[in-house]
């Protein structure tokens, strides 16, 4: 709401690098407030929070417009009495303006939009992909590489810097390219990525591997975002990315459930334990291919989407 259609990928890529900017400097300060007593760890990070919610109540409007609410039972009438010179109890009253708010039957009314579940689908396969590199990564690389837990902290830590430097300038770079482009181009960076660790041998190869996920990552995460802005029709953008959320949040829950039956069935031969992890990601750049009619070329960064009846005609 707060950006204009076109400059989107950018407003996302910028968030990107906000959150992991936190994520990289909370711990370290973290560690420098529990030197002064553990329990100053929750009364700073009450204090934060109480500080980022007056800075949303100071700086950020409100962008969810407000509708009328009916009148209420017998207004006709007061109407009328008020037409008539002979005013009643309320007559003068306005409709009171309300807040639209989404119910259960709002959220269901998503399974008509067949491009925007065909997208949850197939970023899902994305993130049980993404997912890997934290718990099948680590165990692989510490059992089979013995990698020490300081390197694996070196290396995730390498991730994170790369997303706040990088993150803004792919995002640009990309700009000639549709989003659905994007996520095609993100999905096999990450299945070549994930598939090269069955050939890593030393630590050096496994952050190579590590820094071409990363670049995965910014390709894939902005532009997801994006696209399921522009998917949702207008006034639906916050259920639709509660839904896509939903959709995030399971991929990165059942990806390391995934990857530990792999690793159990196939640890010891790493082509076919890297290959069906990567398969994931192959199979769904093979379908935002497959499926790329569903999202015509305005819904990208420098357009605007279909309507939903033009999305249906299409589908």
């Amino acid at each position: 709401d707060l950006v204009p259609r076109e400059r989107r990928l950018d407003a996302y890529a910028l968030m990107r690098v906000s959150h992991n900017l936190g994520w990289g400097v909370g711990p370290m300060l973290g560690g420098l407030v529990a030197g002064a007593g553990y329990g100053w760890l929750f009364v700073v990070g009450a204090a934060t929070s109480l500080f980022s919610a007056w800075l949303v109540r100071r700086f950020v409007s409100e962008t969810l417009a407000p509708v009328e609410a009916p009148p209420p039972a017998g207004g006709g009438i007061g109407e009328a009495a008020r037409t008539l010179g002979k005013p009643t109890a309320g007559a003068d009253r306005r409709p009171a303006k309300t807040r639209a708010r989404a119910g259960w039957r709002d959220f269901l009314e998503v399974r008509h939009d067949r491009r925007f579940l065909v997208f949850c689908g197939l970023s899902l396969l994305i993130f049980i992909t993404m997912s890997q590199w934290l718990a099948t990564l680590s165990v692989y690389a510490s059992d089979r590489l013995d990698v020490t837990t300081t390197r694996l902290g070196l290396m995730f830590g390498m991730n994170g810097f790369l997303v706040v430097v990088f993150q803004i300038p792919v995002a640009r770079g990309l700009r000639w390219m549709s989003l659905v482009g994007a996520m095609i181009l993100g999905a096999l960076v990450y299945a070549v990525s994930f598939f090269g660790i069955a050939f890593a041998s030393t630590y050096l190869h496994l952050v190579i591997a590590m820094a071409a996920i990363t670049l995965g990552e910014l390709i894939v995460s902005p532009a997801a975002v994006s696209l399921v802005s522009l998917i949702a029709p207008r006034g639906r953008t916050g259920r639709y990315m509660g839904l896509f959320g939903l959709t995030t949040a399971f991929g990165w829950s059942a990806g390391p459930f995934v990857g530990g039956i792999l690793l159990d069935l196939w640890g010891d031969r790493p082509v076919l334990l890297w290959g069906a992890i990567a398969a994931f990601a192959a199979a769904a750049a093979v379908g935002f291919w497959r499926f790329r009619g569903l999202y015509p070329a305005g819904s990208d960064s420098s357009g605007s989407s279909a309507s939903p009846a033009s999305s249906s005609a299409t589908a």
